[in-house]
């Protein structure tokens, strides 16, 4: 290909990106996830702590990224996504510069395809969740272990993007021994002992840090609170349980092929360099804690993208005709059943973005601002002057219906609510505005005691539920 196709090839993918990702923005069905997120990320931007001021159950990696973002964007749902879609294209831009620089045009050729056929990676990266943060910083990794020790920036680079995504997601701990391996591989034993100590030293440090900052609440978040909440979901028997074959078969294309390939490509490697070994390492440390964890989605693949791509590209790139073109044929071939896993919204009413802001507009207009909202959904506080009780700042996931098990005293320690606070609250001079779906409103009745339906929205949030705005009666201007 001449310089000026190869340049016209280029700039025809960057549009593709940007169309791509701009596609997963407008039809990315919403999810409370992330607006219980944004609404977190202003609350650190306000200079409240994670864990000490109120509940969530990842790491504070993704908050304290997305915290300047979210006050700047003045919260808006639909603004913070867009920051993530550009996140997501310099992710994507970086991928295919590794893969170009370390196996030539063709392999970063065909890097960029399987970036573009791969929309779980497009449409899980767009929004304010932990897989924005973690591929872009899995991407700075692997361009640190492609450029070596090139500048004074390599180093602390690395480091700093170990340091990121695992305290993003834990299932990432054991990637810095990984990069550590691949770097002794190399011969290069003292640059890799460094890179370790050095990380797993500010994670150490970080980590005390937040137990004496939180009064040693750090373990209960990030070791135990994550499988309660699981447990709790999965023993709804309508629960969908998804094993991670199944997951791989149906949400990640590659994550399979990769599977299939692996066994045949590994032992044909004749040279492991540092991106070579690193690139399968932070793929597979990270998988093999996601699928032997009780509880597997098939999003927590997405964070591995990435080295999964580079890997692929320089193991089955152009110059094994027959393997690169099978490749393609499997990938495309599944398309359609990565689209199954995908939850779009095509709504006319546009982005759900402007539904919040359609009930919030209400309740400024019946109540004023300043308001107290009991919701399971911190999305609608985003971009107003409302706020949600103590316990509701991660939705859904904040509150314990089973009160013999937590009681108040461990409720309140650890920023949640049981079943008697949670009423308690409701009929509390506390809250202004109950926003709760339809479906969940068993105890109705209590909520009509105090409080008046106003409006209904139909097909809000995510699954498309109906959901239900109550004011209180003596409240409304």
């Amino acid at each position: 290909m001449t310089r000026t196709g190869s340049r016209t090839w280029y700039h025809l993918w960057l549009l593709s990106l940007f169309i791509y990702a701009g596609a997963a923005i407008l039809l990315r069905g919403y999810s409370e996830d992330e607006g219980a997120y944004v609404y977190q990320s202003l609350l650190v931007a306000h200079g409240h702590l994670p864990y000490r001021d109120f509940f969530t159950t990842q790491g504070p990696g993704l908050l304290f990224f997305l915290a300047p973002a979210s006050a700047l964007l003045g919260g808006s749902l639909t603004l913070v996504r867009v920051f993530c879609g550009l996140v997501t294209v310099a992710t994507a831009i970086a991928v295919q510069f590794i893969a170009e620089r370390a196996g030539g045009a063709a392999c970063g050729r065909l890097a960029a395809f399987l970036l573009l056929v791969t929309p779980a990676f497009w449409f899980e990266s767009v929004i304010p969740r932990t897989q924005c943060l973690t591929v872009f910083l899995v991407a700075l990794i692997l361009l640190c272990l492609e450029r070596g020790g090139e500048g004074r920036w390599a180093f602390p680079l690395l480091v700093v993007s170990m340091v990121g995504v695992v305290a993003t997601r834990s299932s990432f701990l054991l990637v810095p021994a990984g990069i550590a391996f691949a770097l002794w591989l190399n011969g290069e034993k003292k640059r890799g002992i460094a890179v370790a100590a050095t990380t797993y030293g500010i994670l150490i440090a970080g980590f005390l840090t937040f137990q004496w900052l939180t009064k040693g609440q750090v373990p209960y978040f990030l070791l135990t609170s994550h499988y309660e909440i699981m447990e709790a979901y999965y023993s709804n028997p309508s629960a969908a349980k998804i094993s991670a074959l199944e997951a791989g078969a149906k949400g990640q294309s590659l994550l399979l092929l990769l599977l299939v390939v692996c066994p045949f490509v590994v032992p044909r490697v004749k040279e492991w360099t540092p991106l070579k070994m690193g690139s399968l390492l932070t793929f597979l440390l990270p998988t093999v804690i996601h699928t032997a964890a009780p509880y597997f989605h098939p999003v927590y693949q997405v964070s591995v993208v990435p080295c999964l791509v580079i890997f692929l590209a320089l193991h089955l790139n152009p110059k094994r005709p027959a393997a690169c073109w099978g490749l393609v044929v499997l990938a495309v071939a599944t398309l359609p059943f990565q689209f199954q896993t995908i939850y779009v919204d095509t709504d006319p009413r546009g982005l759900a973005a402007s539904r919040h802001k359609s009930v919030a507009d209400l309740i400024s207009r019946e109540v004023g601002p300043g308001a107290t909202v009991l919701t399971i959904d911190p999305g609608i506080a985003t971009g107003d002057d409302f706020q949600v009780p103590r316990g509701l700042e991660f939705g859904l996931f904040g509150i314990r219906f089973d009160s013999g098990k937590y009681s108040e005293e461990y409720s309140k320690e650890r920023g949640l609510l049981n079943s008697e606070m949670f009423f308690r609250l409701l009929h509390s001079q506390e809250v202004d505005a109950v926003f709760i779906p339809a479906n969940s409103s068993t105890a109705a009745w209590q909520v009509e005691r105090t409080y008046e339906l106003v409006e209904e929205w139909d097909r809000f949030g995510q699954g498309g539920m109906k959901w239900q705005l109550y004011l209180r009666k003596d409240r409304r201007t």
